[in-house]
């Protein structure tokens, strides 16, 4: 199947910050906003007075972010939102345990969790401190864990706000029509994991694709009023593509757009009111479109045991477990002080 045009070469943006409503009083977290889509975004955001957790794994890149906007706005800081630096890196585990405790101790409520972040091609064999195939673990593992740390958050704050489709999960995947693998997604039958391809590129798509599958599961998991949906950003150029080869690389810096286009696509789909509950799950494309996804990863998608994506759910759910267990023990321990 050939890539779809519309995909490569979309139509302008229709949702801005123009069309952005007042965000006073909404908490908001974007991964991977010290650089690239995330910085631009959280730029938008500011400035209609959300309050943003902007994370990362390097403290000196996320706090230099942080200073950076709010120098740009210094004139009109009194009309924006506040900034807050979160400091985790989604290949270590017990990282984003400890933020999200952090966050959880500060926060009584969480609006939209945007994950943004993710590494491609990063180089041949490159693994975790436990064994994970480094992609599949910063790209889907990480997203995971803190979702499921987060999301007693996530309820609560759609219990209170009274208003469906508000609370927001946004996966960023990418176009997965006539990039991805045959059949999407590689299963080991005897490990029961998801295969580690030969292949740089196929092995990055392999991760997108998982994102799509989480995207599909969560609303199982967080209940029909809370949007869980999967994003193709669209392309552009971000320290993203860093470890690519150096030709092609040339080739991204000529043809690709700005972050800031990127950064479009997730506004739209973390706060437009075009997207209703029974999108939950779906796929948004560039630069904030209403997409579908492609028949060759929707074969996989089903709530069944044997589905593709239900057992990648599953696998998920079982890696991550004594983490979240962890984060468990740690609220409960919180609420008895209390």
């Amino acid at each position: 199947m050939a890539p779809p045009m519309d995909q490569i070469r979309p139509p302008p943006p229709k949702f801005t910050e123009e069309d952005l409503p007042d965000l006073l009083g909404k908490v908001i977290i974007v991964t991977g906003a010290s650089s690239g889509i995330g910085f631009e975004l959280v730029q938008m955001l500011f400035t209609r007075r959300a309050k943003i957790y902007v994370c990362g794994r390097n403290p000196s890149a996320v706090k230099d972010a942080v200073v950076k906007i709010q120098r740009k706005h210094g004139q009109d800081l009194d009309s924006c939102g506040i900034l807050q630096p979160l400091f985790f890196d989604l290949a270590e585990p017990e990282t984003i345990v400890r933020a999200a405790m952090h966050f959880c101790t500060r926060e009584t409520r969480l609006d939209v969790l945007i994950h943004n972040a993710g590494i491609m091609t990063p180089g041949p064999d490159k693994t975790t401190a436990k064994g994970y195939d480094l992609e599949m673990a910063t790209n889907c593992l990480g997203p995971f864990l803190l979702t499921r740390c987060l999301e007693g958050r996530l309820k609560e704050t759609a219990t209170l706000v009274q208003s469906p489709g508000s609370v927001r999960v946004i996966w960023v995947a990418g176009m997965l029509a006539g990039v991805t693998l045959h059949e999407g997604f590689a299963w080991d039958e005897e490990a029961q994991c998801p295969s580690v391809l030969p292949s740089p590129i196929a092995n990055y798509m392999q991760s997108k694709v998982g994102n799509t599958f989480l995207a599909h599961g969560f609303p199982e998991h967080l209940g029909p009023e809370i949007l869980s949906l999967s994003v193709h950003p669209g392309f552009m150029k971000t320290k993203l593509q860093r470890s690519s080869p150096i030709a092609l690389r040339a080739i991204l810096k000529a043809f690709f757009k700005s972050a800031r286009f990127g950064a479009y696509t997730e506004m739209f789909a973390a706060f437009s009111p075009e997207i209703k509950v029974v999108h939950n799950g779906g796929y948004i494309t560039p630069w904030g479109r209403l997409g579908e996804i492609p028949e060759r990863t929707v074969q996989h998608m089903s709530l069944s045991a044997d589905s593709l994506s239900e057992r990648f759910f599953n696998w998920c759910e079982e890696e991550t477990k004594a983490d979240v267990e962890t984060f468990k023990a740690s609220q409960a321990e919180q609420t008895v002080d209390d």
